[in-house]
């Protein structure tokens, strides 16, 4: 007999709240953070407007849950890179898992966020934990005495995420191999 387990409330939670992502993401790139209300999202979903308060009581919420699974990623991928032993090897490590999981993996978020003038303004709340994250790589790449060039190179490969909107006539596997080089050829900086 085929025991069919049942959803917790939590997981039916959990997936709705990660639905009601995806749609606002969806709904942020068709008609920019501004122009999308809750109402348009619950409407998407199917849901009533109370609904999408009970996971998110404000756009600004959704923005905040992107941030932290953006800030999630990238302190695996550190968690990787610092296993790494040769400075060749945490480039390229990062490259991978940057272009891959973030730049590709998450392209209409990236695409979004670096397109849309009236995030920038509401990402500046994460802004805090991304300056850390970013000194945590300078450290990770380079260690505890970085050059300045270095740490410019750390700041430049940032802005490959600017560059997605741009690219989307690439195909992702085009995509993701001149972000790679573009990246590594990046942060193999000669000081």
């Amino acid at each position: 007999m085929t025991s069919i387990k049942a959803m917790t409330r939590a997981e039916k939670a959990r997936q709705t709240r990660q639905q009601l992502l995806a749609v606002a993401i969806r709904l942020f790139a068709e008609r920019g953070f501004d122009g999308t209300s809750l109402q348009m999202i619950a409407d998407e979903m199917g849901m009533t407007k109370a609904a999408v308060y009970y996971h998110f009581r404000a756009k600004t919420d959704i923005l905040r849950a992107l941030a932290e699974l953006m800030i999630e990623q990238v302190t695996g991928l550190l968690d990787v890179v610092a296993t790494k032993r040769s400075r060749r090897d945490r480039i390229e490590t990062f490259a991978t898992g940057y272009v891959d999981d973030i730049l590709i993996g998450q392209r209409t978020i990236v695409a979004v966020v670096s397109d849309d003038p009236a995030l920038h303004v509401r990402m500046a709340v994460e802004q805090d934990q991304f300056t850390d994250l970013r000194q945590q790589l300078v450290h990770a790449l380079y260690g505890e005495a970085p050059t300045d060039d270095e740490r410019t190179a750390v700041y430049a490969v940032e802005g490959l995420a600017k560059a997605v909107p741009y690219l989307n006539d690439l195909d992702d596997e085009a995509l993701r191999s001149t972000l790679w080089r573009t990246c590594v050829r990046i942060l193999t900086v000669r000081s």
